[in-house]
């Protein structure tokens, strides 16, 4: 199954020019920060702002205005292509609603304009100053939620432009009363300008990344003959063996929930119906492979089911402020993952029910299960089911599901393979040097990043690396190669094996 999102389709003509029209708002933003100046002879615009254009007075009032007008049409247009492309990306949603306002603001500065310095104040004035300020309050919630919207390169991206209009922005409002007071002001157009153009500019990077994608993430009609008819498949690990009990029934409603967004097929495994014996600590399945462990049980008939799943959730409840004793047999079962991790491109989440407290700590350590075994991990949920359970505990409980099953819908719909958090990076570039001096080429997690070709990847999975990382994967390598170096008479391959494994075949250890 292809990783991308299969909802996704060609983006329409008509969406594709409303969003040209971001980058086209910015262009024309632009033009009449150069040309209109050029009709007020004195006019500064290192020490004026850009308001005075179109005070009352001016002497390019005239000019500004039917171009702002327009202006105000393309970021209008720009927000609606937004809306209507963002599908079930919610923070890219928010954020054609936020240009949508700001466009529609637009109109409103013709009907409250400024006075010219020295001139009385009066009430346009007071209600440029408010239009003014919601205007760079839609600018910062923009930049906020867009960090969200299109990845890491974009957050950092959004977020350094947010800080840029909030530093300007400041400035700014220092040299703000010396304009009414009719004080000269050197640097403030310079402020307003800086500020302006930073959001300006996302605007337009914003609406050129979206037109370089080509595609939109909102669901097909229910007739178009180009919906798939493949489904991702998720598969609800139940960690308790009371079905119908209060684990199962949470279990069953973030599936059902799930479920409902469409193109998903869950299925619910509860691991007690499963034969699964007791860890031995034999280490059979780290030297040799999992294939060698004595114990031929249920293990491999529920790691098959999770290798063919694109995303997989293990729910719990609380038992001694920890996970129940069948889904902590079941990791140790699967004690190699850790070494040789396997799950990438899918994605995966926790459940925790609990009846008081601990939940919290139990849903952190599954979440960090699931980031060791290379899955892309949706933060888990924990849910209280104190019974008797009232009418508002069972609302609560299901309200907090189905925001867990959007959050893990939208996880499925986004690229498999994002770029890897700094301390992912460094904790595989440390491993698979380690792996790659330490160990012989006869010991499995050597064989499996051979295999896998990590030990000449920049990651476990395809992801691009910026400069940044390379530099810091690059230095990690080093410093373990270091930390790594066997030392003169030491054997490749020390293990940790009882006496008798050294002496003996793994087959006759475990028996």
């Amino acid at each position: 199954m292809t990783h991308t999102d299969d909802r996704s389709q060609v983006l329409a003509t008509p969406q594709r020019v409303l969003l040209a029209c971001g980058a086209l708002s910015t262009l024309l933003y632009l033009a009449m920060n150069v040309f209109v100046p050029m009709r007020w002879d004195g006019y500064s615009s290192a020490g004026q702002t850009i308001s005075e254009l179109s005070a009352i007075g001016a002497p390019t009032r005239a000019l500004w205005v039917p171009l702002g007008a327009l202006y105000a049409v393309l970021t209008t247009a720009f927000g609606w292509g937004l809306w209507t492309t963002a599908g079930r990306n919610r923070p890219l949603r928010v954020v054609g609603g936020l240009m949508l306002a700001y466009g529609l603001s637009g109109f409103a500065w013709s009907f409250a304009p400024m006075h010219l310095r020295g001139a009385a104040a009066s009430l346009t004035d007071v209600m440029h100053i408010v239009l003014g300020c919601l205007t760079s309050l839609v600018y910062m919630l923009a930049l906020g939620f867009g960090a969200a919207a299109l990845g890491r390169r974009f957050r950092i991206y959004s977020l350094a432009t947010l800080a840029v209009v909030i530093v300007t922005g400041i400035l700014l409002g220092m040299d703000g009363p010396r304009v009414g007071q009719n004080l000269p002001t050197p640097w403030i157009g310079v402020w307003e300008r800086i500020c302006i153009g930073a959001a300006m500019l996302w605007i337009a990077v914003l609406s050129v990344t979206l037109l370089r994608t080509r595609r939109t993430i909102a669901p097909l009609a229910a007739n178009d003959e180009r919906r798939p008819t493949e489904k991702k498949k998720v598969t609800v690990f139940v960690g308790s063996a009371h079905k119908g009990g209060a684990t199962y029934r949470a279990s069953r409603l973030f599936l059902d929930g799930l479920e409902a967004l469409g193109d998903v097929q869950g299925e619910l495994v509860v691991l007690s119906d499963y034969d699964l014996g007791l860890c031995r600590g034999c280490k059979a399945c780290f030297l040799r492979g999992e294939e060698r462990c004595p114990l031929q049980d249920g293990r491999d008939e529920l790691l098959a089911k999770m290798m063919a799943s694109d995303g997989v959730v293990f729910a719990s409840p609380n038992y001694s402020f920890h996970v129940s004793g069948i889904l902590k047999l079941f990791f140790d079962r699967l004690g190699f993952v850790f070494h040789r991790p396997r799950f990438h491109g899918k994605t995966y989440s926790s459940i925790v029910v609990q009846g008081i407290y601990g939940g919290n700590r139990i849903v952190k350590y599954l979440d960090g299960v699931g980031g060791a075994w290379g899955f892309n991990v949706v933060k888990g949920e924990c849910v209280r089911t104190l019974e008797p359970m009232t009418e508002q505990a069972q609302a609560k409980m299901a309200q907090a599901l189905a925001g867990q099953s959007r959050r893990f819908h939208e996880q499925l719909s986004r690229p498999a393979y994002p770029a890897p958090a700094m301390v992912g990076l460094i904790a595989f570039r440390m491993a698979r040097t380690s792996i790659r001096r330490m160990l012989g080429e006869n010991n499995r997690d050597f064989v499996h990043y051979r295999d896998h070709g990590w030990f000449e990847s920049d990651y476990y999975s395809p992801a691009r690396l910026g400069p940044f990382q390379k530099i810091i994967g690059a230095l990690f390598d080093r410093i373990a190669a270091r930390m790594s170096k066997p030392r003169e008479g030491t054997p490749l391959c020390t293990p940790d094996l009882p006496p008798a494994a050294q002496e003996h075949p793994v087959e006759d250890v475990v028996q």
